[in-house]
């Protein structure tokens, strides 16, 4: 099986890492669903390898195969963004920043299955200066929902191997463009737009050689700042409505004094007409 998927590259004028790439991919299907007493899985393999062998003649199908639909951004200090393609396999590596830039420098990492990427900028020499204590290293990805799960639990799996801090997180595509207008990676794009929602006045050149740690840190802050303001609002609102309160009740009784009608007076006092002296003869009468 393994001479006629070389024989069936053997025509095709295509990348040559894509090629080997794609050869490996079927290999690696084949050994998996290889059974003596079942020919089926070799005829599903055989009938694969047609099918990539009729797609990549073409320039569509070499399109096809090359054209990215996830990506994985790597960011700690460093920026590195993985575009893949439909065999999660490497088609592109690119550094966001100086940092990114000299870890790329001495690898290859097209054609390459992601994990495996992922293992070796993680493992390189220039990486692990940035993999300290303190250090935050994150995992953007940006795929459909069913891919992504798929793609986070092989970063988990990579990153579980180094012993430090990491999470994984799960970005919109429509994000990419504007990221690298800004000159940023999807994950450092996706932290700064966080940030700005506090503080609108960080740059993007600024968060470009920012840690994520640093990014992340600042958030932080921020949102406890905006914690304590709310508390503090919804303390002097309660304080307010108390005040309100007691004020009501001290004001209740004198507007009850106020509205009471005057006390009983003689009738002499209420008639003008009457005289004191009839009004004392009149008490004396009311005595006899």
């Amino acid at each position: 099986m393994a001479n006629k998927i070389q024989d069936a590259f053997d025509g095709i004028q295509a990348d040559t890492q894509l090629k080997e790439s794609t050869k490996q991919f079927l290999r690696e299907e084949y050994a998996k669903r290889s059974q003596p007493a079942n020919h089926k899985p070799y005829r599903k393999l055989l009938a694969a390898a047609c099918l990539f062998v009729f797609l990549l003649t073409g320039a569509a199908g070499y399109a096809w195969v090359q054209a990215p639909i996830a990506y994985v951004s790597i960011d700690i200090n460093p920026s590195i963004e993985l575009a893949l393609n439909r065999l999660d396999r490497v088609v592109s590596a690119t550094a966001y920043n100086t940092q990114g830039e000299k870890i790329l420098n001495s690898l290859k990492l097209n054609g390459k299955k992601y994990t495996a990427a992922v293992d070796i900028i993680i493992g390189s020499r220039e990486m692990t200066v940035y993999l300290e204590k303190e250090s935050e290293l994150v995992f953007t990805i940006a795929a459909d929902n069913g891919h992504y799960l798929k793609l986070r639990k092989g970063v988990e799996r990579c990153s579980g191997h180094i012993g430090y801090e990491s999470h994984s997180v799960h970005a919109d595509a429509g994000l990419l463009t504007t990221a690298h207008e800004s000159g940023l990676s999807l994950g450092k794009y996706y932290a700064w737009q966080q940030l700005v929602q506090y503080d609108a006045s960080v740059t993007a050149d600024e968060c470009e050689n920012m840690s994520m740690s640093k990014i992340h840190g600042l958030i932080q802050e921020h949102e406890q700042d905006s914690d304590c303001s709310q508390g503090n609002k919804h303390r002097q609102d309660n304080e307010s409505q108390q005040n309100n309160g007691h004020s009501q009740q001290q004001d209740e009784p004198q507007q009850d004094q106020t509205e009471q009608p005057p006390a009983d007076t003689d009738e002499s006092a209420a008639d003008p007409d009457i005289s004191p002296s009839e009004n004392h003869h009149h008490k004396e009468s009311c005595h006899h």
